[in-house]
């Protein structure tokens, strides 16, 4: 799944470029691998919140509502990307490690 973010570009009062966060939709902590979560770099949805979170950090990265200046929102995206990538990463590993590791046996003891 991809991640969705929608914004709406704005003009701060200190005449800085920004953009505002209205709709953004990414997968739930709950549905990713485990071993995607414990990398430094992931990204996902915590519960019903309206906001965000590299996965290690305890305040949000994106929250629907905030305005980011454009630079800070041009940092974020580069870090969404990575965190996609390694996700990629993750779920091959996952797979060639599923379809290794398959199949019945039996032990008589």
């Amino acid at each position: 799944m991809s991640i969705i973010i929608k914004t709406r570009k704005e003009v701060n009062g200190y005449g800085e470029l920004g953009r505002r966060i209205i709709e953004l939709d990414a997968l739930l902590a709950s549905k990713l691998p485990e071993m995607y979560l414990k990398e430094t770099n992931s990204f996902c949805k915590l519960g019903d919140w309206n906001f965000y979170l590299d996965s290690h950090s305890t305040s949000p990265l994106l929250e629907i509502g905030a305005f980011y200046l454009e630079s800070e929102f041009q940092a974020i995206k580069v870090f969404i990307e990575r965190a996609g990538n390694i996700l990629m990463e993750v779920n091959k590993k996952l797979e060639a490690l599923r379809s290794a590791w398959n199949g019945e046996e039996t032990f008589e003891i």
